[in-house]
């Protein structure tokens, strides 16, 4: 079987994809000892390639899913990153857009609990 992505594009990818290495694109060249130019057109190629590996989160963004995973407020976010709630808004969008993060529901009681709960009171 032939390889899609080259050496080099898998590099540049796994440098600075949020899920491996999760490096700006400046670290990632510097790493590579390669222009940021040709780190970004590496990275092109790979969408162009394969699309479904993108996009590539920014480390504010991995961070941001992390604390809504951890079912922190909006408020409990922004203080912790030290951005606006404007920031924060622009980056939820980009991440919900792209299918990363789903509206929460609050938890609530489900019949179908039940056989799951150990002690009743």
């Amino acid at each position: 079987m032939k390889r899609t992505i080259t050496q080099q594009e898998e590099t540049a990818y796994r440098l600075c994809h949020h899920d491996f290495e999760g490096l700006s694109i400046d670290d990632a060249a510097v790493r590579m000892k390669i222009t940021a130019a040709s780190v970004k057109k590496l990275l092109t190629r790979v969408k162009h390639k394969a699309p479904q590996l993108f996009p590539i989160l920014t480390t504010r963004q991995r961070a941001i899913l992390s604390m809504y995973d951890e079912r922190l407020n909006w408020k409990e976010i922004v203080e912790l990153l030290g951005i606006s709630e404007k920031v924060l808004e622009k980056d939820v969008a980009f991440l919900r857009k792209r299918g990363h993060l789903f509206t929460r529901k609050p938890d609530q009681y489900n019949p179908d609990m039940d056989g799951a709960v150990k002690t009743k009171f």
